[in-house]
């Protein structure tokens, strides 16, 4: 999924001295309905400013995943909440527009920024202290299901917690990275395989293209089992 809009440079919205003059309404895909009767309706909505600790980013490219398709059809006993207004997606992929004013230290008007499933932890909890388990910090915040996702032109996000990407990867090969790539490599990192080792990879589904790319990277084996229930 591709979105597009040009902007340009402005010293406008003073309360931001990091900021771009932006367009006052973006478009975003907004879900309508409920269960499998949803459906998704393109809409113009405002486009947010960033809080002191947030970015804007001006999304080129966001992907699909599974998972957005079961909060759009609410699938799931927990639902989207009312504050992402309906707006799903947390593979998002594009451009830094406007920087809030706690963290102009850690980015820039142009960086590349991606946008993942988590999109916030609170960085003080054990879970987020002991340097490993910070998806099960308690207070996360997910695109696409306790704020609004990546379905939308431009979207806010926490400035500690993006991702910084790199030239050499294009917005369409960083997108899914922010989910499945992710996945397989926390799994890949956490299993402390070393080089030569067997890895089994039981029911990859969509990680599936990222495990086989971190493991023919760093040289492990890899034997990927498909089950069937």
């Amino acid at each position: 999924m591709f979105l597009n809009q040009p902007y340009s440079l402005s010293s406008h919205r003073p309360e931001y001295s990091n900021i771009m003059q932006l367009p006052k309404t973006q478009k975003a895909a907004i879900k309508q309905g409920t269960g499998d009767n949803a459906t998704i309706t393109i809409k113009e909505i405002p486009v947010p400013e960033p809080a002191p600790d947030q970015i804007l980013v001006k999304i080129n490219y966001s992907g699909l995943c599974a998972s957005d398709k079961s909060l759009l059809h609410d699938e799931w006993d927990f639902k989207m909440a009312e504050c992402t207004e309906g707006i799903a997606g947390h593979e998002g992929a594009g451009i830094v527009v406007a920087v809030g004013a706690n963290v102009q230290d850690l980015w820039q008007i142009g960086n590349r920024a991606g946008i993942k499933w988590i999109a916030s932890v609170c960085r003080r909890c054990e879970f987020c202290t002991n340097g490993q388990d910070e998806c099960h910090c308690p207070k996360q915040l997910n695109s696409g299901f306790t704020v609004a996702g990546t379905f939308q032109e431009y979207c806010l996000t926490d400035a500690r917690y993006a991702t910084r990407l790199p030239d050499g990867v294009k917005d369409e090969e960083a997108g899914p990275i922010m989910c499945g790539g992710v996945t397989a490599y926390v799994a890949c990192k956490r299993s402390k395989v070393l080089p030569g080792q067997w890895i089994v990879i039981p029911g990859a589904g969509g990680g599936e293209y990222a495990h086989s790319a971190f493991v023919s990277s760093s040289v492990f084996r890899s034997d990927e089992i498909e089950t069937v229930i």
